[in-house]
This record gives C-alpha cells, structure tokens and sequence, in this order.
C-alpha cells in the first residue's frame, strides 16, 4: 500500500470509531439499542435510570483501532451483564452488602411530627424495602438481569460506515480532482 492511501484508511477509522461512539453513547441516551428500548426496572430508583446512577457504566464505553479494525469495549466489569443479560449468583459477601444497605436506606426515614413519614421517607422506604427483599434472598439464589444493549453490531452500525466511508471517498475524489486542475 502506499502512505497517501494508508493515511486515507486511518483517518477513515477514526471518523468511524467517532460516529458510532457517538451512536453508542446516543442509544445509552435513549435508554434503548438504536430503538429498541430497554425492559423497565422492576424498582425503579430516585437517582434517575438503573442504568445511569454514577455515570461510570456510560463513561466505560471504550473504542481502540488496531490495524483494520476497530474494537468497542466498556472497561466496567459489569457491563457485559447490563448489555448482553444474564444472572448471578448471590453470595454470603453480596447479603452483608444488601443489609448494610438497607439500614442505610431505613435510617432515612423522618417522621412527621402531626404522624406519618415526610414524601422523601417514601422513597426511602421503598429503597429500604428493595435492599431488604435482596438481603432475604437465600445464597447461591439467582440474581437475572434483562439485556439492556447498547453497544454492538446492528444494521444502522452498517449504514453508518457507509456513511463515514461515502463522505471520506467523496473528500477523496474532491482532492484529486483539484488536484488535476492544479497540473493543468
């Protein structure tokens, strides 16, 4: 190959890593995998979607381009689960977590002085409430996860290397065609 069409290839990869980056980071926008939304959470949280608590699982999202390919990964360990599915198993360790949480979240709750507790306490209520249920679970019970996908092969993951490839063949073919005019 020669340098000018190894310099074309590799710009030509980095402008697909940035778009389909993007295109990854869109459908974690769009809580769904280029339109296909995810399964709701059986408890929902107040902290906004399961999905996007501290924004680590987002900002995991990695792209490395080696030799004529580029590879999409997310450096969280959990990530696979989220974006594949699939279940765990509960442990002893996992038991005294859930507990800790839910005195945590129980410790939360306010009570009003005319009785009852304040709306804020609902909500911890119910995160106490949830932390308690898994805290319950037995060891060595399953814990399944729905696939919530957002990163990998799709149809418009295709379409949008064509795109990449059309406008950098279009930029291509612009520059020799100035080109030729400057020899003229």
């Amino acid at each position: 190959m020669n340098k000018s069409f190894d310099i074309f290839f590799r710009e030509l990869l980095q402008a697909v890593k940035t778009a389909a980056a993007d295109a990854f980071d869109q459908n974690f926008e769009n809580k769904s995998f280029f339109g296909d939304k995810w399964k709701e959470v059986k408890h929902p949280v107040k902290r906004g979607s399961l999905m996007m608590r501290t924004g680590a699982l987002r900002r995991g999202n990695k792209a490395i381009v080696t030799g004529s390919s580029i590879s999409f990964y997310n450096s969280q360990p959990h990530a696979a689960l989220h974006n594949e599915g699939g279940s765990i198993t509960v442990t002893a360790a996992m038991k005294k977590f859930f507990w800790a949480k839910y005195y945590q979240a129980a410790g939360k709750v306010k009570q009003k002085k005319t009785g009852g507790i304040t709306k804020a306490s609902e909500q911890h209520n119910a995160d106490a409430d949830y932390w308690k249920s898994l805290a319950l679970m037995k060891v060595g019970a399953k814990l399944t996860f729905p696939q919530r996908r957002w990163i990998g092969h799709h149809p418009k993951v295709d379409e949008l290397i064509k795109q990449q490839v059309d406008k950098k063949v279009a930029i291509l073919n612009q520059d020799i065609a100035n080109a030729l005019k400057q020899r003229k």
